[in-house]
C-alpha cells in the first residue's frame, strides 16, 4: 500500500497543475461568452434598427404610390365630369332620359322586397 500512496503523491502536482489550467480555461471561456453575449445584443439591436428603417422606407414608397394613384383617379374623374357636362349640354333630352332610367333602376334595386 505504501507504493500506491507514494504514487498518488507523485501524481498530485501534475493533477493540481491540470486543475489550475482547467480553471484558467474556464475563466477565459466565461469571459469570451460574456463578450459574445454583448456582441449578440449589439448585432440584434442594429438588425432591428435596419429592419425598421427598411420598413419605413417601404411604407413611404407605398404612400407615395397611393398618392399618385389617387391623383390619377381625381384627374380621370374631372375629365369624365367634363365629358358628362358637355354631353348634357349637347343632348339634354338624352341626358335626362339616362338620369331618369338610372334613378328608376337604383330605386327598384334598393326597394325592400315583400
Amino acid at each position: 500500500m505504501s507504493t500506491a500512496t507514494k504514487q498518488n503523491e507523485k501524481d498530485s502536482p501534475p493533477l493540481d497543475d491540470a486543475r489550475a489550467e482547467l480553471s484558467e480555461q474556464i475563466a477565459v471561456l466565461r469571459k469570451d461568452l460574456a463578450g459574445l453575449a454583448g456582441s449578440l445584443k449589439t448585432l440584434t439591436a442594429s438588425g432591428v434598427d435596419a429592419a425598421s428603417a427598411a420598413a419605413q422606407r417601404k411604407a413611404r414608397a407605398a404612400g407615395d404610390a397611393g398618392a399618385q394613384v389617387a391623383d390619377s383617379a381625381l384627374e380621370a374623374a374631372a375629365r369624365n365630369s367634363e365629358r358628362v357636362a358637355d354631353y348634357a349640354r349637347e343632348k339634354p333630352l338624352h341626358a335626362l332620359a339616362i338620369a331618369a332610367g338610372a334613378g328608376l333602376l337604383i330605386g327598384y334595386l334598393s326597394a325592400p322586397r315583400r
